[in-house]
């Protein structure tokens, strides 16, 4: 499901029991343990109270508050960051036989996880579904409402990728915000879209392009929060054609 539940965590305490037999340690990693229900949380935390000295467990999550505060105080804190730059780029390249361009759009959007930018590479439809959020937003500045519907009919085809299409919106605009402030394309995400960037930089004002970029932010915490998906894309994509 889209949860650990409490069953998960009483098979993991029962494993846990369990001292090692060719190694002096057991290590466990729970992966996503930001989507743990609180049951399960407050059945984990027995073992963290008492913990067998053999155990080591790993908690991985993007989000540190959806754990428990009891949870929390009783780990230590390790935050990653990214890969660097020059090392996934080189080995894009390498694996996937691709350009240098292509390999800093994927790092770009990756932001160092490599197994974020694999996902982009192996998504076939990753670029185009790139290629048409930025058309769009083209579209939506210059006030053009022919195609409003389509755009709000497209979003909820590709439902299940709306990070990626809200990642796609918010980093066309950085793009075109750096390289307004900046004149510099050196940190531009976007680069195969360089010429169009420029031109979008001096089309759109500074404070407009801003309020976009917040209305997406918005949004975005709607759609996580459970909000009507359709009423909050709906809202979205007309108050950027509207200038609102």
């Amino acid at each position: 499901g889209n949860s650990i539940k409490n069953k998960q965590i009483e098979d993991f305490q029962k494993q846990m029991a369990i001292k090692p037999y060719d190694s002096q340690k057991k290590i466990f990693i729970i992966d996503s343990a930001g989507s743990m229900t609180v049951s399960a949380q407050n059945r984990l935390l027995k073992v963290f109270e008492e913990p067998p000295k053999y155990g080591i467990v790993i908690l991985v999550t993007d989000n540190i508050y959806k754990l428990l505060p009891t949870i929390r105080s009783r780990g230590q804190i390790l935050n990653f960051t990214g890969i660097s730059k020059n090392i996934m780029e080189d080995d894009l390249i390498k694996r996937y036989n691709i350009d240098s361009n292509l390999s800093e759009i994927y790092y770009g959007f990756s932001q160092g996880s490599y197994g974020k930018a694999i996902q982009f590479i192996e998504d076939e439809e990753f670029l185009s579904r790139r290629s048409y959020i930025i058309d769009m937003l083209e579209s939506l500045l210059k006030k053009d409402n022919r195609k409003i519907f389509d755009y709000i009919s497209y979003f909820e085809d590709k439902k299940d990728f709306i990070d990626d299409l809200i990642s796609f919106m918010t980093y066309w605009l950085r793009d075109i915000i750096i390289y307004k402030e900046s004149q510099s394309e050196e940190f531009i995400i976007n680069k195969d879209y360089i010429e169009k960037i420029k031109s979008h930089s001096m089309i759109f004002d500074k404070v407009f392009i801003n309020h976009c970029i917040e209305n997406i932010k918005d949004t975005d915490k709607k759609i996580s929060s459970n909000v009507n998906y359709s009423l909050c894309i709906e809202t979205l994509l007309l108050n950027i054609q509207e200038g609102r």
